[in-house]
């Protein structure tokens, strides 16, 4: 039976870390053991961040803040 494990990223215009941060989880040994649920918190960021999730990560849950 497959583990659940829910994760809670927070970023502000870092998309750069905020994509190799997602790449180390997916990336990830036995990954494909576990039932991930993404949460990513994008707090105003002006760079792109929230874009790039939803073209590239679309089963992660993004959640827009004001900054």
């Amino acid at each position: 039976m497959k583990k659940n494990v829910a994760i809670l990223i927070t970023c502000h215009n870092r998309l750069q870390k905020t994509k190799k941060c997602l790449k180390s989880i997916y990336f990830q040994k036995n990954i494909k053991e576990l039932n991930i649920e993404i949460f990513l918190v994008d707090d105003g960021s002006t760079d792109g961040t929230s874009q790039y999730i939803k073209e590239n990560f679309p089963k992660i849950k993004l959640i827009q803040g004001d900054g």
